[in-house]
């Protein structure tokens, strides 16, 4: 497993990673409402130059921490950490479902203190 700080995205990550799900959700929209072509086109461009700025190989293996994780942080990150390298390190639920997936990892840990997870 990789050390913890190279768990942790650079800024230049985590912008490069912002510009990306900007793009594709500026593609989704052009799409969804039925954008004249051009700007479509205009979109696809978009989208596949920010992600030529992506080294996915690294970022997989990054912790993804949710922007609304707030007071669960810190159980999401554990959560995070027993991931092992090659499985992609985020969590996948809505923000009401963080107190619960914290809760089973405590439980968890209690029978087996290094369970891993894979998604």
């Amino acid at each position: 497993m990789s050390s913890d700080d190279d768990l942790e995205m650079t800024d230049a990550e985590r912008a490069s990673l912002a510009a990306s799900r900007a793009a594709i959700g500026d593609l989704a929209h052009a799409l969804v409402e039925g954008a004249d072509p051009e700007s479509t086109e205009a979109a696809l461009a978009a989208a596949r130059q920010a992600n030529t700025k992506l080294d996915l190989d690294s970022l997989r293996d990054k912790l993804h921490i949710p922007d609304d994780a707030g007071e669960h942080e810190d159980g999401l990150r554990a959560i995070m950490m027993r991931i092992p390298d090659g499985w992609g390190r985020w969590i996948s639920c809505s923000r009401g479902w963080y107190p619960i997936v914290i809760e089973l990892d405590e439980a968890l840990a209690v029978i087996d203190p290094s369970y891993e997870a894979h998604q």
